[in-house]
């Protein structure tokens, strides 16, 4: 720790004014932001394309109603979810000072956390509904195929957790540190 104080006091200290200081905070092209950005947007796109071309191309005409709201409700749940990620990310946290901030930061991820692998797993339940819901005559081979893709989705549930509790870790290390 002491190591990252000297780098703080020897950096030197960029002459802006609080205009310009203003200017670029208001601009919001912070690199993390701008990817996160590029991701929704592509996510966006594709969604709404698989969404426009579903009820052809996948018989969306031929499948009960209830499949066809559960699969767009499944999809808007995925949108949904990434626009809240991103607006967590874009929205700083204000409080009194450094570790206040980071403690409240770091219940949003946890909460977020939460959100965020149950919305997955929800949206992926209900997409499989759709494909597996109507209209198969269920076999044996059938059956191994829907136990394999309840397989990865939970797998993807593990290793998603995985993700954000490393993340969840390395916040609260930090904020250990700082205390």
């Amino acid at each position: 720790m002491d190591h990252i104080k000297s780098y703080w006091d020897n950096t030197p200290t960029p002459n802006k004014n609080i205009l310009e200081i203003q200017a670029l905070a208001e601009k919001k092209t912070f690199p993390v932001l701008r990817s996160i950005r590029k991701q929704l947007t592509i996510e966006i796109v594709g969604y709404s394309a698989f969404l426009l071309a579903y009820y052809d191309f996948f018989d969306g005409h031929k499948k009960p109603l209830f499949l066809n709201l559960l699969l767009v409700a499944a999809v808007l749940l995925l949108l949904v979810h990434n626009v809240v990620g991103y607006t967590l990310s874009k929205r700083p946290v204000l409080g009194e000072n450094l570790l206040d901030n980071l403690r409240k930061k770091s219940l949003q991820i946890k909460q977020y956390a939460v959100i965020s692998i149950s919305s997955k797993i929800l949206a992926m339940a209900g997409i499989f509904s759709f494909f597996l819901g109507a209209g198969i005559q269920w076999d044996n081979a059938r059956y191994a195929a829907l136990a394999a893709i309840a397989g990865i989705v939970a797998i993807q549930g593990v290793l998603l957790w995985k993700v954000w509790a490393a993340r969840v870790k390395r916040m609260n290390t930090t904020i250990a540190e700082l205390s």
